[in-house]
């Protein structure tokens, strides 16, 4: 009896670490690096009071081309109505912290830039992209999952 007690816990456990509340849409944003256009998916993960994105650039020179990583919100100040905020991940190897996507006001219009790894001196600003239906959340967690697995931080 205690053996499948301990079975059937062991399975619920590692069930519920599994399980992950993922926002019910993909984000889409996209920018010019001189003639080239890039892409930008962010996907909410966990609980929306949680304030964390999976984030994926693509189509870029860049050594975060194609990669996701989990960034969290910190707002830059303390009334959110101003939506001056960035991401900020510290799952990049070789960064301690790392804010790549960036949120401000400016003449009362919100304005969002990108800064890339090879060029943080340049922010580029990105704009929402036209919807697209074939962007599974579900695909992209896997694809973060599988990701993290290979670098050794799952």
């Amino acid at each position: 009896m205690l053996f499948f007690s301990m079975v059937f816990g062991s399975l619920f456990l590692s069930t519920k670490i599994q399980a992950q509340e993922l926002g019910k849409y993909i984000e889409q944003y996209e920018g010019k690096k001189g003639a080239r256009t890039f892409r930008i998916k962010l996907l909410r993960i966990g609980e929306k009071e949680n304030e964390e994105m999976l984030i994926q650039i693509s189509g870029v020179d860049d050594p975060l081309d194609g990669k996701i990583y989990k960034y969290k919100k910190e707002w830059q100040r303390s009334e959110k109505r101003f939506k001056d905020y960035q991401y900020v991940t510290t799952q990049i190897p070789g960064k301690d912290r790392y804010a790549l996507f960036h949120s401000n006001t400016q003449y009362g219009n919100q304005v969002l830039k990108v800064y890339l790894m090879d060029d943080p001196s340049e922010p580029i600003s990105i704009y929402p992209s036209d919807y697209q239906k074939n962007l599974d959340p579900l695909f992209m967690y896997d694809q973060y999952k599988r990701q993290m697995e290979k670098e050794g931080k799952d």
